[in-house]
């Protein structure tokens, strides 16, 4: 008798364990979806915690632990691409692993190069995805829109990361276009931004004026070998008190094009806070969207003396300790330029 009821509790523990294998086989791999919202749009650089987080959005997972389960049992968790999803041909949380995993359709690669500012970005979308450039622009201004994405600015400007993006060809007919390029962009800029500075904030600047910081440097150098001295030139002038006397603050300020200053421009717009020879200081906000080595060298400055820099006509800077010398060598380009003509 002992021995029956042994085998009968046995039974009913393994009766116990097999159902409730096959409902949590059920709950995380067979269950049917059924979506709201049919498409999913995962910028580059996403996390798996993102995805859930879209994918609860939409109403298609109901359990969000049991995906992330299925995700990382099956080693999919590293492996997230990006673009747009059509969810309404997945049938269950496998099937979406699998799509989201393994990517779909054809990919449309877009370049933002560094040191472009956000005019120049929506015209490259423009030209890829026939966005709204001016509900791109009035987005990427719109102060409640950034307070959601978690940046403390009045601008997008500096907070757009360049970098080479992939969208898949049916993007073009997304809703969204707008929102879901700004979202991506900023995404993958706390990221990098992360990355390169490694939490290091010198001389208790903030993460703000880091980048802005790091946009002036990207303005001046064609080189990123010589970012870290340009960088520690600005420093060095901060902790001094001096002006940074940057030349790419008064282009920023300018309408159109970069050209060539002359005196009157710096006189010109001696009132616009973005004009570092009038005004001390770093300027309000970033002038165009730096990339990984301006962000790195603005965090992590070379140890110098330098005070000043010229340009020496071959897109390199000459760079000087003190006054006299910066003339110097100032007169010294001018006369290579003239005697060149």
């Amino acid at each position: 008798m002992v021995l029956k009821s042994i085998k009968r509790k046995f039974f009913y523990l393994f009766a116990l364990v097999f159902t409730a294998t096959i409902l949590l086989f059920y709950s995380v791999v067979v269950q049917p979806l059924d979506c709201e919202k049919t498409e999913l749009v995962i910028p580059q650089g996403s996390s798996l915690a993102y995805v859930i987080d879209e994918l609860k959005r939409c109403k298609c997972i109901k359990n969000g632990e049991y995906f992330k389960y299925l995700m990382v049992i099956t080693s999919k968790d590293t492996k997230i691409k990006p673009g747009t999803y059509d969810l309404s041909a997945v049938n269950n949380n496998y099937e979406l692993s699998n799509l989201i995993s393994t990517g779909t359709g054809e990919m449309i690669a877009v370049s933002i190069l560094e040191g472009w500012s956000i005019d120049e970005m929506s015209k490259m979308f423009f030209r890829k995805f026939d966005i709204d450039q001016e509900k791109f622009k009035k987005l990427c201004k719109d102060e409640e829109f950034i307070k959601s994405l978690g940046i403390s600015s009045n601008s997008l400007e500096g907070y757009l990361y360049p970098e080479t993006y992939m969208f898949s060809k049916d993007f073009i007919y997304s809703n969204n276009k707008e929102i879901e390029i700004i979202k991506t962009l900023v995404n993958e800029f706390k990221i990098k931004f992360k990355q390169a500075t490694k939490g290091r904030l010198p001389h208790n600047l903030s993460m703000h004026e880091i980048l802005t910081l790091a946009s002036i440097i990207q303005g001046e150098c064609v080189y990123s070998s010589e970012m870290d001295t340009v960088s520690s030139v600005y420093h060095n002038r901060l902790v001094r008190g001096m002006k940074l006397q940057a030349d790419p603050t008064i282009q920023y300020i300018i309408p159109g094009p970069n050209k060539r200053l002359y005196n009157k421009d710096y006189h010109r717009y001696k009132d616009n806070p973005y004009n570092t020879y009038s005004h001390n200081g770093l300027p309000p906000g970033p002038i165009n969207n730096p990339g990984f080595d301006a962000i790195h060298a603005a965090a992590y400055p070379a140890k110098t003396n330098f005070l000043y820099f010229v340009a020496k006509g071959n897109n390199q800077h000459h760079f000087t300790t003190n006054e006299r010398d910066h003339i110097n060598a100032k007169n010294k380009f001018l006369k290579e330029v003239w005697d060149k003509y």
